[in-house]
């Protein structure tokens, strides 16, 4: 399930637009803490990108 949880948050992260390095930012907390990184990510993360208009 851990597996699951990264593969979608990186994903989500590299996919969408953030401001300045908010992604490179992202991608390594996804990539560098293996279980937390993904849920930070989901919980704070995806409140950042910048939405489609």
């Amino acid at each position: 399930m851990s597996f699951v949880l990264f593969f979608l948050a990186f994903i989500s992260a590299i996919l969408n637009k953030f401001k300045d390095n908010d992604k490179l930012m992202w991608v390594f907390i996804i990539l560098l803490v293996p279980f937390l990184g993904p849920i930070v990510y989901f919980t704070i993360g995806r409140k950042r990108r910048i939405k489609k208009a």
